[in-house]
């Protein structure tokens, strides 16, 4: 089976991805939960895009790559299609630090224990909702920005 290429920054947060249920709030086009799930690194997968056009896309490629049983695509607004407790760990990537921010704030008991967070611009806002919210920066890959 192919593996859809990643970005430097797709291939780091990839590189910190291991759970038996993984949301990818934002994915855009699926590539990365495609590949957790086919490198083993995910047993099942939720896929939240909150755009048509990106929507349509997840769907394609997941169907395109034969995933669709164990990689779900939902329509929705960050971790509103989430059941609280279905994930153990969530990405949400390719976004401002205030966008992603805002994304986990309104999350509320829909937050798995685990998140992978990539800012496109300044971390600070994330780590400072990460201290007042009980998360600790296990591991950092920092990656050349495009």
């Amino acid at each position: 089976m192919s593996r859809p290429p990643l970005d430097a920054r797709l291939e780091a947060a990839l590189s910190l991805i291991r759970a038996g249920a993984h949301a990818d709030i934002g994915s855009d086009h699926a590539k990365l939960p495609i590949r957790l799930l086919r490198e083993g690194r995910i047993r099942r997968g939720v896929i939240v895009e909150l755009n048509p056009g990106p929507l349509a896309l997840a769907r394609r490629n997941v169907a395109r790559a034969g995933l669709g049983e164990v990689l779900e695509v939902r329509a929705g607004d960050g971790f509103g299609p989430i059941a609280p407790g279905e994930v153990e760990s969530a990405s949400v990537t390719g976004m401002g630090a205030g966008t992603v921010a805002g994304i986990l704030r309104r999350a509320g008991e829909r937050l798995p224990p685990a998140l992978v967070l990539q800012p496109n611009d300044s971390p600070a806002p994330l780590r400072a909702w990460a201290r007042e919210h009980g998360y600790h920066l296990r591991a950092e890959r920092l990656v050349a920005g495009y």
